[in-house]
């Protein structure tokens, strides 16, 4: 068997030529899906790099055990001939700490899916290992960082999915007629954890049943609790068996006179799955209401009491409009982060405005506090302001007022839509104003001297991407390791455009700049460079021939066209959506079946863009003509159908001069949405490249 180096870096040379490892031919894989781990041993001490990438090719072939041995060696583990698993001290030292949390990681991933299929086949002794790694407890792993403060949630995936497979992994080494209280909870967790709540529940309440120490048993974590919630409340058990269940527990917990002191995240899941439980029950509104008012104040963190403020809120929903609104104007004094509850506010103003119901559009602009997320509060600015007469001097005063101050780029644009004057968003934050997410890495998340010591890591992992021809594996490195420095980043991008992986350097460019706070992020989006990279304008000719062939000089334009093909496939070809839509405009097979029939092209690629432009083109050319040249409507109807359209504007019957307010009124988020983004898109397209 050659050498497993000589291999990978073959696969390499062989992959430059292709536009992404994923869409072209690999070429033979027989050798490396039999490697072994000394081969793979071998390939990292000269190249670390090169295992990992390779793991990531192997799993794109659906060859797992194969990409397991690869990560495992760029983790810097060695496997013994029983399948356990030992940190390598020469690899160790050898691989960087950046690539070997990267195949970590995917270890962590691999072991929950086995867990899945074979959860018997993972040795227990790994997920041990693996759980002193994630503690960081594996001296060895984390060698010459003594002095370096870890993210706390650097690897809280790899967690989740360990936690998961050791689950399994017990639960499926538990001996056949074990029937210890230890040993039945691991089965709820672990049938829960899998959904099958019927089964879980079955054994709850065998446990119930049990002494007293059973039930302390369960009241002992809140994970326990949560599982025993879960299978309560989403088995076809009758709730008022569950209820039951949980009673008694509640009275075991009272009986050790530790109510609210040392068990408080027993008494508030008790309360809070009770609250639930009564509101499936025929008659039992009103002390689930009680109940979850009661949890609201007995909620150990934050996050807890506006989940029971949700649910309040949630249920007085289903009472109508006014009910939901009078509950938000009692509840709002106990958010904690108003964020958890943009979904039930943007259900509520969706709904007031198909209503025209002004009266308490205005009454839930006055009360709403003013840390509610900007889009939120500038949506409802931007209704409030529209629903005034066109003419009004009130409407066009809180409109100026909306543009001078909007941090949405979207209501920024409508305002001066509104206006009749021009949206300069060169300027404008296109992220708005949230700051940096744990997702993509705050500015706290490691200290100076942590940052500084991994950013050369970071940037050589996100350009290895290039070497491997794995752009799109760019985005998901930099999220789990933010600490590449942006010009690194912007320059990777650029790249990547010139090799015509536009979405990968859009997703890139995107996730750097999320992941920095709002003034720092201003000043990047400003630069022309940067902007060009969010707003790319491939295949020039092909869009400008269709506009040309298919627009009548007005509201189609290239600028329309390419935020089209922003929001339906962000620059990738061969991009294929969940109901079968495909290419740059998403043009679903019947519908391209019957473009091809009225523009008279016997033979076509859907996936080319030659093809895919103008047919995505042509076909929003005749949502504008069949909806009389109305944008908003015509965006709706792409997305939507038309006739759905058409419904909905039969039901708000929009005034000439507001079709933002239909937009608004639209019931399904989607849509709304979407048409939103693609009015955005063609406002920065056209602050950035017409004169």
């Amino acid at each position: 068997m050659r050498n497993l180096f000589v291999l990978l870096l073959s696969i390499c040379t062989a992959f430059s030529a292709l536009p992404s490892c994923t869409n072209g031919s690999s070429g033979d894989f027989s050798v490396t899906e039999n490697i072994t781990p000394e081969e793979a041993r071998t390939a990292a001490l000269k190249d670390p790099e090169a295992p990992l990438f390779a793991g990531f090719i192997l799993l794109e072939k659906g060859k797992d055990d194969a990409a397991e041995i690869c990560f495992e060696a760029a983790a810097g583990l060695s496997r013994k001939k029983d399948g356990r698993l030992k940190t390598d001290s020469r690899l160790q030292k050898k691989i960087p700490f950046l690539i070997k949390a990267a195949a970590f990681s995917e270890l962590c991933s691999l072991a929950e899916k086995k867990s899945r299929e074979a959860p018997e086949s993972i040795p227990y002794e790994n997920l041990l290992l693996f759980k002193r790694i994630v503690e960081g407890r594996e001296k060895a792993f984390y060698s010459g960082m003594e002095d370096v403060s870890l993210h706390p949630t650097m690897f809280s995936v790899a967690s989740t999915d360990l936690e998961a497979a050791a689950l399994r992994t017990e639960t499926a080494g538990i001996e056949a007629g074990n029937e210890s209280t230890e040993a039945d909870i691991k089965k709820i967790q672990s049938l829960v954890l899998d959904k099958l709540y019927e089964d879980a529940a079955e054994i709850l309440f065998n446990l119930i049943a049990k002494d007293t120490a059973a039930k302390e048993a369960l009241l002992s974590s809140r994970q326990i609790l949560s599982a025993c919630g879960r299978a309560l409340l989403y088995s076809q058990t009758n709730p008022e068996i569950s209820l039951e269940t949980l009673e008694k527990l509640k009275e075991t917990l009272e009986s050790t006179g530790e109510t609210g002191k040392s068990a408080p995240e027993a008494e508030y899941m008790l309360t809070f799955y009770m609250s639930r439980l009564y509101s499936k029950i025929p008659g039992g509104k009103e002390i689930s209401v009680k109940l979850m008012e009661s949890s609201v104040f007995i909620a150990p963190t934050e996050h807890d009491s506006d989940m029971s403020v949700w649910y309040l809120l949630d249920t007085a929903r289903s009472e109508g409009d006014r009910a939901l609104l009078a509950e938000i104007e009692k509840q709002i004094q106990y958010w904690k982060n108003p964020s958890a509850f943009s979904d039930i506010l943007s259900s509520l103003i969706t709904s007031l405005t198909a209503a025209k119901d002004t009266e308490a559009l205005a009454r839930l602009e006055a009360f709403l506090p003013r840390n509610v997320p900007a889009e939120i509060r500038e949506r409802i600015a931007y209704i409030n302001a529209v629903f005034h007469p066109e003419d009004s001097p009130a409407r066009r005063e809180r409109l100026e007022t909306l543009y001078s101050g909007a941090v949405t780029p979207y209501y920024k644009a409508m305002a001066a839509a509104g206006l009749d004057i021009s949206a300069d968003l060169k300027l404008t934050d296109p992220f708005g104003e949230a700051g940096p997410s744990t997702a993509t890495g705050e500015e706290s998340a490691f200290n100076e001297k942590t940052k500084g010591l991994f950013r050369d890591q970071a940037e050589n992992l996100i350009q290895g991407t290039l070497r491997w021809n794995m752009p799109e594996k760019a985005v998901a490195f930099f999220r789990a390791f933010p600490y590449a420095g942006f010009e690194s980043i912007k320059n990777t991008a650029e790249e990547f455009t010139r090799r015509g992986f536009y979405s990968d350097a859009v997703r890139l460019v995107s996730a750097s700049l999320s992941s920095m706070p709002h003034e720092t992020r201003k000043h990047h989006t400003a630069r022309n460079e940067v902007a060009e990279l969010l707003n790319p304008r491939p295949w020039r000719n092909i869009v400008a021939d269709a506009v040309a062939e298919f627009g009548d000089g007005k509201l189609l334009s290239e600028d329309l066209v390419y935020a089209l093909i922003k929001q339906e496939s962000l620059f990738n070809p061969d991009a294929v959506s969940y109901a079968g839509a495909s290419g740059l405009t998403q043009i679903m097979d019947a519908t391209a079946e019957e473009i091809a029939g009225k523009l008279q092209t016997e033979e076509y690629d859907i996936f080319l863009p030659e093809y895919n432009i103008k047919f995505g083109t042509f076909y929003l050319s005749e949502m504008l003509r069949r909806l009389d040249g109305k944008l908003i409507p015509a965006l709706c109807a792409y997305n939507a159908g038309i006739s759905r359209v058409r419904e909905w504007l039969k039901v708000f019957n929009p005034r000439e001069d507001s079709y933002g307010l239909f937009l608004e009124a639209i019931p399904y988020d989607e849509t709304r949405n979407y048409a939103k983004n693609i009015f955005t898109f063609m406002n920065y397209y056209s602050a950035l490249y017409d004169d």
